[in-house]
């Protein structure tokens, strides 16, 4: 998990080194989850939130430990796992006791963060402030959304915006 001296070195840092400060983030979600995981996964709170969500965040799960265990999100270079096969990936969760794990794992982050950004939401609402989502207007060809239901996109389209002072050279 992070440490002192690693909060010192990034804090003192000129700019955000992204990359360390995530590995710092997902090493200390990883230390909560060794600790809370199992217990937490097993309370109603959990079981209520996998439920409503089973849809979208199980697939999300199997993509983020396919992610890692490939190292890439290009899922056309994952081998036998490129095309989305639940049935396969539950099959596999069943068999493999590490695979299994990485999947908990991820099931545990996003219920975790769901319940730090809806304790957010409810004390921005409490203070009169109203927080707005983004819509977007495309999706990533290396996306959980292009995995799973890749049909329903066409990938040779292409959105942006013109100069501003935010994208001097536009956006593509």
């Amino acid at each position: 998990a992070a440490n002192e001296a690693d909060r010192r070195r990034l804090n003192a840092l000129d700019a955000v080194d992204y990359e360390a400060v995530m590995q710092q983030k997902m090493a200390f979600a990883r230390y909560c989850f060794e600790r809370r995981g199992e217990a937490t996964m097993r309370s109603a709170e959990f079981l209520a939130y996998f439920a409503a969500r089973r849809s979208w965040l199980l697939p999300y799960a199997y993509f983020c430990c396919l992610r890692d265990e490939q190292g890439t999100a290009d899922f056309a270079r994952w081998g036998e796992w490129s095309r989305y096969d639940a049935a396969r990936l539950d099959d596999r969760r069943l068999r493999e006791d590490g695979f299994r794990h990485e999947v908990d794992f991820y099931l545990y982050l996003q219920f975790e963060l769901h319940r730090q950004m809806s304790a957010a939401h409810r004390e921005a609402r409490r203070l009169g402030v109203m927080l707005k989502g983004d819509i977007p207007i495309g999706v990533c060809r290396c996306s959980v959304p292009a995995w799973v239901d890749g049909r329903l996109f066409h990938f040779d389209g292409q959105a942006g915006a013109p100069p501003d002072a935010f994208a001097v050279n536009g956006q593509n």
